[in-house]
């Protein structure tokens, strides 16, 4: 719990001393996960889940200087060491309702971290898109995975709290192969496979965002959930485009990169969450 609330200290202005005891709980986390990691203790959920805190937690504040790489290759390792990857109710069937929607839920955030930190240092991902099969997480409050029995998940119109996730899940594997594409070694990307990737990830994201904007809350819209998945997409589209957007005025026929980088770029540089 006090790693979580150390996510959001940081941006709070005027708060230097709830920073400190939050820059304490940080470091108090990364010595207890060293502790494992020295111990070779095994891993399990709450291990999964701390190490996903104290990734968010460097992107959020410049406590310690553990490289985020090292992070997130540990989560990895941890999650397929796991069998995150796998789908549970195919790997593992005697296993609890909760307790598999809870491993797929965490297999999508590491999923995740593991894109988003990738796009960042301009390194392909640890993972392939064809090497899992975990299915995306469904429909659901937290408080219903404390049900032991089985899940109901909620109406696709209504939003919940791993509505975003299953959003997110939608598009990782098309993200995860136009990243594989752009930044592994000795992979060709042509102009034909660039279109067609971005046909793919603008039809799901489209989508996306018409499914988003349909749904009933309980409070406002959730303007700024949309605002972030388009964030995450438009980032993918700059990538795919840019070496073909160089060459525009040279070579007509790249204007659509151009003009897919121009439109990318200036959503990115107004979207106020950035």
């Amino acid at each position: 719990m006090l790693l979580v609330m150390a996510v959001g200290v940081f941006f709070c202005p005027g708060s230097a001393a709830l920073q400190s005891r939050a820059a304490a709980w940080i470091m108090g986390g990364r010595r207890w996960l060293a502790r494992r990691r020295v111990e070779c203790a095994q891993f399990d959920l709450n291990t999964v889940q701390i190490c996903c805190l104290l990734f968010v937690n460097s992107q959020t504040s410049r406590v310690g200087s553990e490289p985020i790489g090292l992070l997130k290759g540990t989560l990895i390792c941890m999650a397929m060491k796991l069998g995150f990857s796998q789908e549970s109710s195919k790997h593992f069937p005697a296993m609890s309702a909760s307790e598999a929607e809870m491993r797929r839920r965490l297999w999508t955030t590491v999923l995740e971290i593991a894109i988003q930190s990738s796009l960042d240092s301009g390194l392909p991902p640890l993972i392939f898109s064809k090497g899992y099969n975990c299915t995306t997480t469904s429909n659901l409050g937290d408080a219903d995975l404390l049900d032991t029995g089985s899940l109901a998940p909620q109406p696709l119109n209504v939003f919940a709290q791993s509505s975003v996730s299953m959003v997110l899940a939608s598009t990782q594997r098309i993200r995860l192969r136009i990243f594989h594409l752009v930044n592994a070694p000795g992979t060709t990307l042509t102009y034909q496979d660039t279109l067609q990737l971005t046909r793919e990830l603008d039809g799901i994201s489209n989508e996306n965002l018409a499914r988003m904007q349909s749904l009933t809350a309980s409070s406002a819209r959730p303007t700024n959930y949309i605002k972030t998945l388009d964030v995450c997409t438009r980032h993918f589209l700059l990538a795919l485009h840019a070496s073909f957007a160089g060459q525009a005025r040279a070579n007509p026929c790249y204007n659509y990169s151009r003009k897919v980088r121009m439109e990318a770029t200036a959503m990115l540089l107004s979207n106020p969450l950035l």
